[in-house]
């Protein structure tokens, strides 16, 4: 049994880095998103002038 916490432990605290992996991956995604549509949007507006 208590093998059995152990691992259940070790489990979460992975799962737990992981969700934080992926959030900070999915924010560094979405600003570098938000650059690009800002250029494409800035080389529209730069075209229609």
């Amino acid at each position: 049994m208590v093998r059995w916490k152990g691992t259940y432990r070790q489990w979460g605290v992975r799962a737990k880095v992981r969700a934080a992996e992926v959030c900070d991956l999915a924010t560094s995604l979405g600003k570098e998103a938000d650059t690009l549509t800002r250029t494409l949007q800035l080389e529209r507006e730069g075209i229609k002038e």
